[in-house]
């Protein structure tokens, strides 16, 4: 008997230390899973985010930015940037239409820059950059309304209302977009999306990559959409909000290259005195994601201070990450276009 209490007693202490142990390596485990999606996330928003602008106008590097989507319960934002797709541009013999709509003619046989290029076929809703090659003339915005086959001479056009930043084009020959001369080329734009989804997992939201109008493509899991239980002053949050992702935009007002504003929202608008999403120098973006299981000490904490587990008992992560927008073009409103036939 004695020896049996022994035995007990070893085991005892062995389950004990085992239960401890995975527990514990159950907890590193989530937070290492947390730190790489939360690393993997912010370096691919780095990447994106820091192109916005490459080629294009400064007005046109944010395509919009909305603060309030909603997401399950909660609200959550939304950013589209451009920049240019360098690969190939073709040369327009024309164009044609009304404002909003019309067609774009290109040269036959299609001249395509640089000549080595290969034409490709151009799917509905992808954004084209028109401007005149000869100079800085026409130049704006237009989405593909009918998918474009490769080789194909026109392409139609059912939006030129890319955003509040830029008004809407008339393609109309008797009414080109700047008033003097339409334009005589055009190039693919990219546009990626970020924001948080919550209908295909509502149990777990995740932060989604989109580019082009394409699927999403998950860049982090378990985004944190519960309301916070605690002010954080250093984050200017109250109690209630929520931190899943949140953009801040840092503002170059005065050209100098230092930041000397933050905005939670930029403001589009056609006149440039209004507008401060052409002076965007920076985007801060902030995450917060959460474990994937409920953590047991601080489920019994939450239970035992009376708070409901479901909103204390997850470990969370916040990664926060300052990306320079180091592409934007000039702030002259003719802005210069580098051709580089190498790219």
């Amino acid at each position: 008997m004695v020896g049996l209490a022994v035995v007990f007693l070893i085991l005892s202490g062995t389950i004990v230390f085992l239960i401890a142990h995975a527990r514990l390596t159950s907890g590193s485990f989530d937070r290492g899973e947390i730190q790489r999606g939360g690393r993997a996330a912010l370096s691919v928003l780095a990447d994106k985010l820091g192109s916005a602008g490459l080629g294009l106008p400064r007005m046109l590097a944010i395509k919009s930015y909305v603060p309030n989507v909603a997401c399950g319960t909660v609200v959550m934002p939304k950013l589209e940037v451009a920049s240019l797709d360098f690969r190939r541009e073709w040369t327009l013999a024309g164009t044609s239409g009304a404002a909003g709509t019309g067609t774009l003619t290109l040269a036959n046989p299609i001249t395509l820059t640089p000549a080595v290029a290969v034409d490709v076929p151009i799917p509905v809703g992808r954004w084209l950059f028109l401007y005149q090659g000869a100079g800085p003339g026409a130049r704006g915005m237009a989405a593909v309304g009918t998918a474009r086959g490769s080789g194909a001479l026109t392409v139609a056009v059912d939006s030129t209302n890319y955003s509040t930043a830029q008004s809407t084009l008339d393609l109309a020959v008797t009414a080109p977009i700047n008033g003097t001369v339409n334009p005589t080329a055009m190039l693919l734009v990219d546009v990626n999306t970020f924001g948080v989804n919550c209908s295909d997992n509502p149990a777990h939201p995740y932060l989604y990559w989109q580019e082009n109008g394409g699927s999403q493509s998950v860049l982090a899991n378990n985004i944190d959409t519960r309301p916070l239980t605690a002010a954080n002053p250093g984050l200017g949050l109250a109690i209630g909000d929520v931190l899943g992702l949140r953009f801040r935009f840092l503002l170059d007002t005065n050209g100098d290259g230092q930041i000397d504003a933050t905005v939670a929202q930029p403001s589009f608008n056609t006149d440039p005195s209004v507008a401060t999403n052409d002076d965007v120098a920076a985007i801060e973006v902030t995450l917060r994601i959460r474990s994937e299981n409920m953590d047991p000490q601080l489920k019994q904490g939450c239970l035992q201070r009376g708070q409901d587990p479901a909103l204390c008992a997850y470990r969370v992560e916040e990664f926060t990450e300052v990306i320079r927008l180091s592409n934007l073009n000039t702030r002259a409103p003719d802005y210069i276009f580098v051709h580089n036939s190498a790219i």
